[in-house]
């Protein structure tokens, strides 16, 4: 952060301004400058003056909260459209399967089954080995890097297909407490 942005992210949490807060105090100088000019162009007042944050009227401040409700709800619909594309490509690879079920081929039926328990598979027989095998310490990084690469990407994608994921979950719950 910015050396003398430092009392104004303070004054401007202090007013209830979190989200400008955390955005000023964590954008490099050409993110603070549009920061300071989309603001500036939306309420008219300078967020980077000390004496102008300092001495904020209700009715600015009241401006102030009222930019950031509206940013607040600009990245909620953005990340609703990500989780409604999120659960189409979910629905659309479970349509793939389906489709592959109806198929008289029996390797194309089960492909996505021996897909996962290859990788399943080879998950656990890496989890294995790298605990109970000595690893050379040049290869230690290699070694984290893989196992985060299966659990991560292979085990858990693997898991949230057939069992679904967390991730509804998620929005479900913050919903409600946005509902209280």
């Amino acid at each position: 952060m910015l050396p003398f942005l430092a009392p104004i992210v303070g004054m401007l949490a202090e007013k209830g301004l979190s989200l400008l807060s955390n955005t000023v105090s964590s954008v490099a100088d050409e993110g603070v400058n549009k920061l300071k000019e989309f603001v500036e162009e939306k309420t008219g007042i300078d967020i980077t003056n000390h004496k102008q944050v300092q001495n904020l009227t209700p009715e600015q401040t009241e401006k102030l909260k009222k930019l950031e409700l509206e940013e607040k709800k600009f990245f909620e619909e953005i990340r609703f459209k990500y989780y409604q594309a999120d659960l189409k490509d979910r629905q659309d690879a479970r349509f793939m399967q389906k489709e592959a079920l109806k198929q008289n081929d029996t390797f194309s039926k089960r492909f996505i089954y021996y897909y996962a328990s290859f990788v399943t598979i080879i998950t656990f027989i890496y989890i294995y080995l790298i605990t109970f095998l000595e690893i050379p310490k040049d290869n230690q990084r290699f070694a984290d890097c893989v196992l985060g690469f299966l659990l991560g990407q292979g085990l858990s994608v693997i898991l949230a297909f057939f069992f679904g994921s967390s991730h509804s979950s998620q929005v479900k719950n913050e919903i409600i407490k946005k509902m209280k």
